[in-house]
């Protein structure tokens, strides 16, 4: 049998990705299956340090004293304990009666998080319209957690037309409060050029100010600059720091970049065992990168019975989350039977799928099979 490690000759740098789709790259913490949301649990998170210290001394039954009094701070952190589940029995529905209370008396952070409740069903029949217009109450006070959702949205065109340079507007508002997914967030709209002229430098600064809030996605956006030189000077010791920072958290795109940092030896030590091992552990994470490249490395093996299985699996993986590349080599398993069975259906299918994407190669043998 070949080495596993035929797939690593001839390689000479970490390959550079393509553009993802802004919707893969904003931060993302609570997709719902109709209509993606970014950062509405982030909105229960409370920013006023002085009121978080004071409402957290607090017993439960000193907060239920002073939200009888109509107290909205009080009840907006008895909304935030049974939502959880912290200090008490979690209960979503006595959840969103105390945030229900605090947000008819205009308590930003409590509209915000009823904002989530609504959008996501929790404790309350699900409602996105009636959740869309508490995020925007809520951010046309100015809290950030709130101005980063309706910002997001004006970024991808959900709710809102899109409206590259009002997302810009209220992402910076967010920022400036030194919100981590809002900075996140600005970071890509420099980086990709969406209602800010493009500049890989300014989207560097806003990825370190979010990941000095430990903020994973900005950890490894900012990791990745360090590699490339991407807005910053190169430098692969800060970039392989940043980046195992974000793995370790299970960051997929972190793990397959610290392989390719192995397998090229960059930043490290060049080391085709560690950087398997960490293509490994994207592909397990999910990371469609990763997923992609562990398959190429079972493609190029000896055992063609064993690993081509493998190799098949990984991209139909890879592919099913919208990776080019991967389908257009799923494409060419189900025409060939390489690892499966001939299926000139699916491969018809997976190949017209990378050719919309642009893949150059899918089109070549789409025309060769007449299909297009």
């Amino acid at each position: 049998m070949a080495s596993i490690f035929s797939f690593f000759k001839n390689k000479k740098s970490i390959p550079q990705e393509t553009k993802t789709n802004i919707k893969e790259e904003l931060a993302n913490e609570s997709n719902t299956e109709e209509t993606p949301q970014d950062n509405v649990n982030a909105s229960l998170e409370d920013n006023q340090e002085t009121v978080r210290q004071k409402y957290d001394a607090l017993s439960m039954n000193e907060l239920i004293l002073l939200s009888e009094t109509g107290d909205a701070e009080a009840q907006n952190r008895l909304g935030y304990y049974y939502h959880t589940g912290e200090n008490v029995d979690k209960d979503l529905k006595t959840a969103v009666m105390y945030w229900e209370m605090a947000a008819k008396q205009g308590l930003a952070k409590a509209q915000s998080n009823l904002a989530s409740c609504y959008m996501n069903g929790q404790g309350v029949e699900r409602n996105p319209q009636k959740a869309i217009g508490l995020w925007a109450e809520a951010a046309g006070k100015g809290y950030a957690p709130a101005l980063t959702v309706v910002g997001t949205f004006f970024l991808q065109g959900v709710a809102f037309p899109q409206n590259f340079e009002k997302a810009v507007d209220l992402l910076t508002q967010a920022a400036d409060q030194d919100y981590a997914q809002a900075q996140y967030n600005l970071g890509i709209c420099y980086e990709q050029g969406l209602g800010v002229e493009q500049d890989d430098a300014v989207a560097a600064e806003w990825y370190q100010k979010s990941a000095d809030h430990d903020y994973t996605d900005a950890q490894y956006k900012l990791g990745r600059a360090f590699i490339f030189g991407n807005g910053v000077e190169e430098d692969h010791v800060k970039g392989m720091e940043l980046l195992n920072k974000a793995a370790s958290k299970g960051h997929g795109r972190s793990m397959d970049i610290l392989a390719s940092c192995y397998e090229n030896g960059q930043g490290v030590p060049q080391d085709r065992e560690q950087a398997l091992l960490w293509y490994e552990k994207a592909a397990k994470a999910g990371d469609a990168y990763g997923q992609y490249h562990l398959a190429s490395i079972y493609a190029q093996e000896q055992d063609i019975e064993k690993n081509a299985e493998k190799a098949v699996l990984l991209y139909e993986a890879s592919a099913e989350q919208g990776h080019e590349l991967s389908q257009y080599e799923l494409g060419k398993c189900y025409l060939m039977g390489f690892g499966t069975q001939v299926d000139e259906d699916k491969a018809l299918f997976w190949l017209q799928q990378a050719f919309s994407q642009g893949n150059e190669e899918a089109e070549n043998l789409l025309k060769e099979k007449n299909w297009i």
